[in-house]
């Protein structure tokens, strides 16, 4: 531009002069990747971190533009460790920030907060730390005597709680004796309860319950059995409003215990039941044949034992030197072959006539008749021959039924003559007499094999009981 006073038309000669200054906000970004901690011997942190023990952390920052900002180094807490300046006075310089800082339990954190929020963001770290060994126990014992301290101060408070709680509640007998039981109001004696008189005085308890007073306190009608008034709760003095009367003792009679004779055991076995005959004639036996089978078995088991007994004492006789004594042993139990001797089918077949078979070649079967009979020969078995007539029925015969054949003793309509129609006592005592001689002479009857059903039935029967079975 042209001075004012200037007329110079020649703009060659022309000139000015100025500045401009431009300003350009700094911006600082965290490298993460470059973050280091050591020790206070300037050696890599292990983790967790000690607390109480000092160590320093050390991250770098790209810039963008120049300028200065201040980071401060503080925990959680707000305690600041320490003030960091930081200058960029290029653009793309690389700054470092470090901080020293004290570590504590449980964790430690550490913020770098810059002092302008548009420069860069805050960084924030929280590492693991433990006590150290000054803060902890040397010995488990020092700890364990203060937990047990404790433990006993509240034993002592508990005990003096119960010890009081004890005396404050106690209650003499008499008073525990009045809150489970009932007592005579005028000569206090014990009553079980609903009685119209007391056993002890003979004091009319149905009057004095419907006896009323005004209770002193509160002024309301209470019986005058009540110890204490429902309304307030005040002690009522019941001996005021009856009479008091004498307690009568009353001995009790003692009555001597009866000494019972002692029994000689061997006496009771001797002396044996006094209606043995009659109970063992209800199950069809008689006395006398039991007698004479137990003589039977005592005497051969006698005689079984002898015979043992001087076997062994023969073999004892025998001279032998004291090892084979030692080493010899003989026992009177019977081996499974002599026990069972007699029982396999070569002992049956001994004694029996064994008749060779030429084969005629034809096909022989269990149903054939000859076989079969040999068979029975053979084992002594009884069964069905051909020829033999069986009639096979149900259990019951129903002789309504058309068919069925009519026994004879259905069909026999006659009576005996004998019967004592005037004394009919002497004629069932008769009946009964015979029933019994018959159920006796039955007993000793010999039984058969039913060929039906195998059920056993005596010798002489014609007609099987279980099956029907009718045999000629």
């Amino acid at each position: 531009m042209p001075l004012s006073s200037s007329y110079d038309l020649n703009p060659l000669n022309s000139y000015a002069n100025g500045s401009v200054e431009v300003n350009a906000q700094l911006r600082l970004t965290w490298s993460r990747t470059s973050m280091e901690l050591v020790d206070s011997n300037q050696e890599p942190a292990t983790f967790p971190l000690m607390s109480g023990d000092e160590y320093t952390v050390s991250i770098k920052l790209a810039s963008q533009e120049t300028g200065a900002v201040t980071y401060s180094c503080e925990n959680e807490l707000g305690e600041v460790f320490e003030e960091i300046d930081v200058t960029v006075s290029t653009g793309g310089q690389i700054v470092t920030v470090e901080c020293t800082f004290t570590a504590s339990a449980p964790y430690t954190n550490i913020n770098l907060v810059p002092n302008e929020t548009a420069v860069s963001s805050t960084q924030t770290w929280n590492w693991d730390s433990k006590e150290s060994s000054s803060n902890v126990a040397d010995e488990a014992g020092n700890m364990t005597f203060q937990t047990a301290g404790m433990i006993a101060v509240i034993c002592l408070i508990l005990i003096a709680v119960l010890i009081a709680a004890v005396i404050l509640t106690r209650e003499v007998e008499e008073e525990v004796e009045r809150d489970i039981f009932d007592y005579c109001p005028a000569c206090d004696g014990e009553l079980t309860g609903g009685e119209d008189r007391c056993p002890w005085c003979t004091f009319n308890l149905k009057k004095a319950r419907k006896q009323f007073h005004d209770c002193e306190s509160c002024g309301e009608s209470i019986p005058d059995l009540l110890a204490n008034c429902p309304y307030c709760g005040a002690d009522q003095d019941v001996s005021k409003y009856f009479e008091q009367r004498q307690r009568r003792v009353i001995e009790k009679e003692e009555v001597p215990l009866q000494e019972e004779e002692e029994i000689d055991p061997e006496t009771i076995h001797a002396a044996g039941y006094e209606g043995f005959d009659e109970a063992v004639k209800e199950f069809g036996y008689d006395s006398d044949d039991l007698e004479e089978h137990w003589d039977e078995n005592i005497a051969k088991a006698e005689a079984e034992v002898e015979a043992a007994y001087d076997r062994r004492m023969a073999e004892e006789e025998v001279e032998m030197d004291e090892e084979e004594a030692l080493s010899t042993v003989t026992t009177t139990l019977k081996s499974i072959e002599e026990t069972f001797e007699g029982h396999d089918i070569d002992a049956i077949l001994e004694n029996k006539d064994i008749k060779a078979h030429v084969d005629d070649g034809g096909e022989l079967s269990a149903s054939d008749a000859d076989i079969r009979g040999k068979l029975y020969e053979i084992t002594g078995e009884e069964g069905v021959m051909p020829g033999d007539e069986v009639l096979v029925g149900m259990g019951i015969q129903d002789r309504s039924l058309a068919g069925n054949v009519l026994p004879d003793d259905a069909m026999d309509f006659s009576f005996d003559d004998e019967a004592d129609e005037l004394d009919p006592v002497k004629a069932a005592a008769a009946e009964a007499k015979r029933r019994r001689g018959v159920r006796r002479r039955q007993k000793k009857s010999e039984t058969a094999e039913c060929g039906s059903c195998g059920a056993d039935i005596p010798v002489d029967a014609s007609e099987c009981s279980v099956c029907g079975a009718k045999f000629e």
